[in-house]
């Protein structure tokens, strides 16, 4: 909850433009190098709230960070993941961190980040995470 909390007012904070919007505006942007590309569409749907920073990335980061404190950084066999969305093939991913970055490189991928988002949205998610588990989370005795 704290992570989706710091997204949400970091993203209505800064209002920063998505590449759609960005790259079908490039004359508009004040540097006489870009063109626009009217046409342009990125793979994935837009969300409809500003762009920074990466509220998928953060998410996974602060999950990632609770995991690794719970089964260490790669647990046996990998980190099995599947989309929720859609039926899809489960994944095995060797750790946490990789799992992480592939989150945070499938919003490059679709086209709706830039690299510098998705990086602050995964340092927000480790830090909160990491408090997280250092202030909430209790060891239990298995006697």
């Amino acid at each position: 909850d704290d992570a989706i909390v710091a997204v949400t007012d970091a993203k209505l904070h800064y209002n920063f433009w998505r590449p759609i919007v960005a790259i079908r505006n490039g004359a508009d942007d004040g540097n006489r190098a870009t063109a626009p590309d009217a046409g342009w569409t990125p793979l994935i749907q837009t969300p409809n709230h500003p762009e920074y920073p990466c509220g998928h990335c953060i998410r996974a980061a602060a999950s990632g960070a609770v995991l690794k404190a719970e089964v260490g950084e790669a647990p046996p066999g990998g980190l099995r993941v599947q989309s929720g969305l859609h039926v899809s093939p489960v994944q095995v991913v060797p750790t946490i961190d990789e799992w992480v970055s592939s989150v945070s490189n499938s919003r490059i991928y679709g086209g709706v980040h830039y690299r510098f988002s998705n990086d602050v949205g995964e340092e927000m998610g480790r830090r909160i995470g990491e408090m997280a588990t250092g202030s909430l989370m209790q060891s239990i005795d298995p006697e």
